[in-house]
């Protein structure tokens, strides 16, 4: 093979390394939104140690948020690795980024994090994942994306 052959064979190369970076991401499978009513929110939800009760009356307590997931202006009151509790009330709504879609975000409006009093919010998508309505964050963690996906208690957690 000649030095062109060579040539064109890395530059190949290097365009599907460097296009296996994202090709990940453009395949990957978030799965399908859905589209909640209050009476499938209603309860406890959670992944781990994390948690979050949504009330009948519009309220919500959450337990270990996620740092990450917390928008930028609130995060400089908390260390990384510290417990963060919230709450406030909750409501089925479109997602900001498409407020003319469909209702497929639960948002949760913070007025108190920590012992801090707020005003902020955070969107939960609710996704079917194999036949499971999941309430999910995706964020930008410490490595990378990162996500946090709350399901719903059936029974006592």
């Amino acid at each position: 093979m000649g030095g062109t052959g060579r040539r064109r064979t890395a530059l190949v190369l290097a365009l599907v390394l460097a296009g296996g970076c994202t090709l990940g991401e453009i395949f990957a499978n978030y799965s399908d939104p859905v589209e909640p009513r209050p009476a499938d929110i209603v309860g406890t939800w959670r992944d781990g140690d994390r948690e979050i009760v949504f009330g009948e009356d519009g309220a919500f307590t959450a337990t270990r948020l996620p740092y990450g997931a917390l928008h930028e202006a609130h995060r400089g009151g908390f260390a990384p690795d510290e417990r963060i509790d919230g709450a406030g009330t909750w409501q089925i709504a479109a997602p900001a980024t498409a407020p003319d879609g469909p209702q497929t975000v639960v948002r949760l409006t913070f007025r108190q994090l920590g012992e801090q009093d707020v005003e902020t919010y955070l969107e939960l998508s609710a996704l079917d994942q194999d036949g499971v309505t999941c309430l999910v964050v995706i964020y930008a963690g410490a490595v990378g994306n990162s996500w946090t996906a709350y399901a719903r208690c059936e029974r006592d957690c």
